[in-house]
């Protein structure tokens, strides 16, 4: 009987210590895999972080590119202003000295009205 008991207890110790192990063995399982899911969480996040910094890097490009083109595009905008500006000052000039003209005939012929019309009704005058 003493065999027995003792028989007992120690089937019960291997099947407890069976037991312990599949737990050791499942808790190594479940830590392996949490770290390869670790591990794949990781990589995921680098390649996030790569394209992030890919793409901040390429629209500062675009961004430089475009303020480039718009500060290009301002400076032929300026040229042509001044170009329109000399253009517009010039034809001011040429009516405001045709316009001088104009008045100094006027005055002129204002002037010299009462000999014209002198002379047109000393004409008038013979021709009856």
């Amino acid at each position: 009987m003493s065999r027995r008991t003792n028989a007992a207890p120690s089937s019960e110790r291997v099947i407890f210590e069976q037991e312990e192990i599949q737990r050791v063995v499942s808790t190594m399982d479940l830590f392996s895999l949490l770290e390869e899911r670790r591990i794949e969480a990781q990589q995921q996040q680098d390649i996030l972080h790569k394209r992030i910094g890919a793409l901040r890097d390429e629209l500062q490009k675009e961004l430089g590119e475009s303020h480039k083109e718009i500060m290009k595009e301002i400076k032929e905008m300026k040229e042509e202003q001044r170009e329109h500006a000399k253009e517009m000052s010039t034809r001011v000039s040429q009516l405001e000295k045709w316009k001088w003209q104009a008045a100094g005939g006027f005055i002129v012929l204002a002037f010299l009205w009462p000999f014209i019309w002198e002379m047109v009704s000393g004409v008038s005058l013979t021709v009856q």
